[in-house]
């Protein structure tokens, strides 16, 4: 058994069609944002009561908000875009 307890993290991965084009393009200026990869980027989810919430919608995208809050509703603490990624029903898709 290891000595030192573990730092895991729950990724929820989302196909980038359920954001805009555009939000993708603006990113990195977005709070949250954690970093880019070749085909998406990862937002950091976390848990209310967090230090950084993002309760206030007005500071997101609507297409970005509401994948943070499915995201949070399962227990996820971070969110992976990818173009590969699982598209889901209960989210907005968007065309690219």
């Amino acid at each position: 058994m290891p000595s030192q307890t573990h730092e895991i993290r729950k990724v929820l991965v989302l196909s980038t069609a359920h954001i805009e084009p555009l939000t993708m393009r603006i990113a990195p200026q977005l709070p949250h944002f954690i970093s880019e990869h070749q085909y998406g980027a990862y937002f950091y989810v976390g848990q209310a009561g967090d230090v950084t919430p993002f309760e206030d919608p007005e500071d997101y995208p609507d297409d970005l908000y509401q994948c943070l809050l499915y995201a949070r509703k399962l227990g996820c603490d971070e969110i992976k875009f990818d173009s590969d990624g699982e598209i889901y029903d209960d989210l907005n898709q968007y065309p690219w």
